[in-house]
């Protein structure tokens, strides 16, 4: 063998990673165990033979190409096969037709379609009368032993135990693929002077991607002798596209695989595939020092074991899981039950975290407060944690996130692999998250030869070239960072937690807001019920004085006075009118009043009637041009205006106090206005003069008053959907403008009316 250098470095242009590029199905050539024959259909003419047609049938390849089968075999043979081909589907799978002589040797026939290619492959027989009860018994005895395993380790151990019977193969080993490309022996059967490989972890490249591929296609690959010659395929046509062997059973392996068994002292293999769920979960091995050809119900009888122990493996894993998940799920629910009642708090829910699932520790991130239960990354660092998740973007729909191996993907976790290599997240929201996390587990590997040099290079000649590596000595190595990982029914129950979670965060936020509004609630219904029980009484009193006053005088004063008691009576009505209303709307449930379409220039004239006795309205005039008719509750309107006027007049020193209500003209929306000519406000106090019970300062021109009215016309006016403003100077006079939400049908009715007080 050529020197070996040592590893290829990171900066050479010889590619390590072509052993996962290699295309095996065009390998162009066959074992020499057989012989295979191409048919191009519908017209079956041969398209392609092995070279070794000479050997077997007495004609060169050549003198085959291009002739129907006839030309190949014997007429009974190739009658015999082609009435098998009516008889059998024949699609990828190789299908097993039979055997037939061929100058005195037996061959098994087996044929497989690519396309529009008919592939026949012949392979050498030898048959055992007793061979077929023999195995029937060993396959059937299997099958009952592994239906009693009850676990995983077991049931592999049973089906290497019968496999390595059936073949009486050196060594056999169940090798389980694990998720980073490795493989690791769960189970063995030996001869006795070899030494043990039970839990032995095998670098990637042992059998890279293509040889996983192949072998989760045809469940069983058999390799006779590994030091064969392989025997090249003659093409009719060498231009046509090159002939894919994936599913043929002679196809030759690559020189790097025949070379690692050749230095692994492998003189004949088998390897029979394991399939979970329908994907390929591990292989069993079986290695022989010495050249071994197997008979063909053998090799059947392996892939039924294989086929049993791979059921087996998908139910035990569902029972180990089912039984775990139910557990989880058990867990997760009573939490949910327990943050689901009135006294859900935070801390009832991050100590139910650690119980929920199997976990070293525990987080919730909730309105930026973290509470950590458990062995935990300390704050800042769980503050960090969340800052690299909100850049992932997880989304509510899709909200979890987890690695068994935090520190590869977040490399500030090394700080703290010790409580945190794994994390399990789940977003609630932006910025909040329930964390799980999970302490380093350093796991001790033996390894068969160097896991690092998994190819070696060849120099020859001045080229360098892959080779195998020769060494196959266990080693030791450990691996850190890594924690146990997380199930995917653990995952599972996460993201439902966090679900309840948020609805849970939702309900008691929505509570606190109805305790806070029911507060409120209740200290206005207070308020409006005091307000009226203590304002009717002197209104009533107003109410009898004036029929008493108006009996008493009515024969001596004539009619002037009889209409101003007359008018003192009406306002108090009117005023009572108002305070009722107001506490009927407190007591129902302070519902909308009732709207209905209201002539504002009616609701005017009571304003202009209200005011008409009041000091502030002498030498005033209170104008009003096109009001129309519009829905609103006319209580409520004539609080509005009898507000604003009484403001527009009560701060007025002018001589003639003027105010003036009318419809803005050209909006989008019905907007009114009530302009004076008062003292007018300075901009930086229009936003607090709407603020109840705020008043401006002593010795401000709008100083008294109890800072009630403005506040109680904007509560109207949004309550109703609408908005109110001013504009307003100092010595300008101010105008407030208010909108009404309006019905597009509403009729207007508009006209034009001045008062003089």
């Amino acid at each position: 063998m050529a020197n070996i250098t040592e590893p290829v470095s990171s900066n050479s242009t010889t590619d390590l990673t072509s052993c996962d590029r290699e295309q095996v199905q065009f390998s162009g050539a066959i074992q020499p165990h057989g012989l295979l024959l191409v048919l191009e259909e519908p017209q079956l003419i041969v398209s392609h033979a092995s070279s070794n047609t000479v050997d077997f049938l007495g004609q060169p390849a050549a003198d085959l190409l291009n002739k129907p089968l006839s030309r190949a075999l014997p007429l009974s043979q190739a009658d015999a096969l082609l009435g098998w081909l009516k008889e059998n589907e024949i699609a990828c799978v190789p299908v097993h037709l039979g055997a037939i002589p061929l100058h005195s040797r037996n061959f098994e026939v087996f044929a497989h379609r690519m396309g529009n290619r008919l592939i026949f492959e012949l392979e050498l027989a030898t048959p055992d009368p007793s061979a077929a009860t023999l195995l029937y018994g060993k396959v059937r005895s299997c099958l009952a032993e592994l239906h009693s395993a009850r676990t995983i380790p077991a049931v592999l151990d049973i089906g290497v135990r019968y496999i390595h019977q059936l073949t009486e193969y050196d060594r056999v080993v169940g090798y389980k693929f694990l998720g980073d490309g490795t493989g690791q022996v769960l189970a063995e059967a030996r001869r006795e002077d070899l030494p043990s490989l039970l839990g032995v972890h095998y670098p990637p490249g042992d059998i890279p991607a293509p040889a996983r591929r192949i072998l989760s296609l045809v469940w069983v690959r058999s390799q006779p002798d590994t030091q064969y010659i392989p025997v090249p395929i003659e093409a009719a046509n060498p231009d046509a596209a090159p002939l894919d062997l994936s599913y043929s059973m002679l196809r030759s392996t690559s020189a790097m695989c025949n070379r690692f068994y050749k230095n692994l002292g492998v003189r004949s293999k088998l390897i029979v595939a394991l399939v979970n769920n329908g994907e390929l979960w591990g292989a069993i091995n079986c290695h022989s020092e010495l050249a071994r050809p197997l008979t063909y119900e053998t090799r059947v009888a392996c892939e039924t074991i294989a086929h049993g122990v791979s059921v087996l493996l998908g139910e035990k894993d569902k029972l180990a899981d089912a039984e775990q998940s139910a557990q989880v799920q058990k867990n997760a629910q009573t939490l949910i039950e327990k943050i689901s009642k009135p006294q859900f708090s935070v801390e009832s829910l991050t100590q139910g975290l650690l119980t929920c699932l199997p976990a070293g520790g525990a987080a919730a991130i909730l309105d930026g407060r973290i509470h950590l239960q458990g062995k935990c990354p300390d704050e800042n660092s769980v503050r960090t944690l969340v800052g690299w998740l909100e850049k992932r973007a997880l989304s509510l729909s899709n909200p979890t996130y987890s690695t068994h191996s935090l520190s590869s993907v977040f490399p500030p976790a090394k700080a703290f692999n010790d409580v945190a290599s794994g994390l399990l997240a789940v977003r609630l929201g932006e910025g909040s998250y329930l964390f799980w996390f999970r302490p380093e587990v350093v796991y001790e590997v033996t390894w068969a030869g160097d896991p690092t040099k998994p190819v070696e290079v060849d120099e020859k000649d001045g080229k360098l070239r892959l080779a195998p590596r020769t060494s196959f000595d266990l080693r030791r190595s450990s691996l850190s960072g890594l924690s146990e990982a997380w199930r995917t029914y653990e995952v599972d129950a996460a993201a439902t937690l966090g679900r309840s979670v948020r609805a849970a965060l939702e309900t008691a936020e929505l509570a606190r807001s109805m305790q806070k509004l029911q507060e409120k609630n209740a200290e206005l219904e207070t308020f409006a019920h005091t307000a009226s029980h203590d304002l009717q009484t002197p209104l009533r009193g107003i109410s009898l004085y004036s029929h008493s006053r108006a009996a008493d005088i009515l024969g001596d004063k004539g009619e002037t006075e009889e209409s101003r008691l007359q008018t003192i009576h009406r306002l108090a009505s009117r005023m009572d009118e108002l305070l009722q209303t107001l506490l009927r709307c407190s007591r129902e449930g302070r519902v909308t009043p009732e709207q209905r379409w209201t002539d504002l220039n009616e609701i005017l004239d009571q304003v202009r009637e209200t005011l008409k006795p009041q000091p502030i309205a002498l030498h005033a005039t209170i104008r009003n041009s096109r009001l129309p008719q519009i829905l609103c509750n006319p209580v409520q309107m004539q609080q509005i205006l009898v507000n604003l006027v009484t403001n527009g007049l009560k701060y007025n020193y002018s001589e003639a106090k003027e105010v003036e209500v009318g419809v803005l003209d050209n909006v989008c929306e019905l907007t009114l206005y009530v302009r004076d000519n008062g003292i007018g406000i300075s901009p930086e106090k229009h936003s607090q003069i709407f603020t109840i019970f705020r008043r401006l300062p002593e010795g401000e021109e709008h100083a008294g008053g109890e800072g009630i009215g403005l506040a109680i016309v904007k509560k109207i006016i949004e309550g109703q959907g609408g908005k109110i403003w001013v504009e307003s100077a100092v010595g300008t006079g101010s105008t407030f403008f208010f909108t009404v939400p309006q019905d597009a049908s509403t009729p207007n009715t508009q006209s034009d009316r001045v008062s003089a007080g």
